[in-house]
């Protein structure tokens, strides 16, 4: 594998486990952290757009 895609994993699995962390915190729903994996795992597949739709909204809990 080459060290981008690496690095590309590492963030994607330190993303999960905040917003995981925020689950368990209550602050946000089953829902809400479903759609954020989904998003996360997806996001070579969403637009910038997109992106800041699905996960912007979070930025006030950061």
């Amino acid at each position: 594998m080459s060290q981008l895609y690496e690095e590309a994993e590492r963030l994607k699995i330190r993303f999960a486990a905040a917003y995981s962390k925020l689950h368990q915190q209550g602050l946000i729903t089953d829902e809400e952290l479903d759609d954020i994996l989904d998003a996360i795992d997806r996001i070579d597949e969403l637009s910038t757009e997109e992106l800041e739709q699905r996960l912007g909204r979070f930025k006030r809990l950061a």
